[in-house]
This record gives C-alpha cells, structure tokens and sequence, in this order.
C-alpha cells in the first residue's frame, strides 16, 4: 500500500470503531469530519512515507492487533518501521512486540538500564524472577 491507500484505510477503520458520531451530539459529523481533515490526515502525511508500506494486515502473523493503534489513535499511535526483511512498515504496538522481541528484551537488561543512568537492583519482593528498577539517577 501506498500513504494515499493507508490514510484512506486507517480513516475507514477508526469510523467503524468510533460508531456513528451523528447520533452522539449535535453537529458530531461535522466535528469528525474537521477532525479527520485537520489533525488526523496531515499527521498521517508527515508521518508516513512515500513509497511502498507494509501494513499488519500484509505481514499475516499470528497477533492480534491492537484495537487502540488502529481504532483511536493511529495517527499518533501506529509505528512507521524497518521492518527485518528491509521494507517499510506501519505497525500497530501488538505486530511490533513481536517482529522485534529481542530488541524489547535487550532494552530490559540491567545493562541497559546502567547505561540509562538508572539504578537496577534486587527485587524488595525478594522475588528472584524479576528485576526491580529504581528510576533514579546513578551516583558517580
């Protein structure tokens, strides 16, 4: 899909999770309408590149989107990402947990978080499968 497709798509799919909105106030399909024109499709625009884009749906994993990055807020919400075979990809957070696990697991690292200037330490639960994570600056 292209950006024009996705902006067309995205605004298809959040007006089914919205629900008609002329029901719900007075002027509602107005308010949407400016919305859709104002914030949603020029963040879209910025956001999204030209070219060819992947989108979850094209990718066929075994996930369950996430309702909120496709329904509400997808113009802030959604990922533009390298995906790992080289394309361009617009993501919801669920499709992305999974396509770059060990990324999100190497960011969980007592290494890491020591290169965050934050102080790991033992768990005060006393419960050795977890990492407890005092967000405080380290001493030098």
């Amino acid at each position: 899909m292209n950006r024009d497709q996705i902006i067309v798509k995205t605004l298809e799919e959040m007006h089914l999770y919205e629900g008609p909105v002329e029901y719900e106030e007075p002027d509602g399909a107005d308010l949407a309408a400016e919305y859709d024109r104002d914030i949603v499709i020029p963040e879209m625009k910025k956001r999204l590149p030209d070219g060819e884009i992947t989108t979850c749906a094209e990718l066929r994993l075994e996930v369950e989107c996430c309702e909120s990055c496709h329904g509400y807020y997808p113009h802030y919400d959604m990922h533009v990402v390298d995906l790992p075979d080289g394309r361009i990809g617009w993501i919801c957070c669920a499709v992305r947990r999974v396509l770059f696990r060990r990324q999100r697991s190497q960011k969980t690292t007592p290494n890491f978080w020591r290169s965050c200037g934050r102080l790991v330490a033992t768990n005060p639960t006393g419960n050795a499968d977890s990492t407890y994570v005092a967000l405080r600056p380290a001493t030098s």
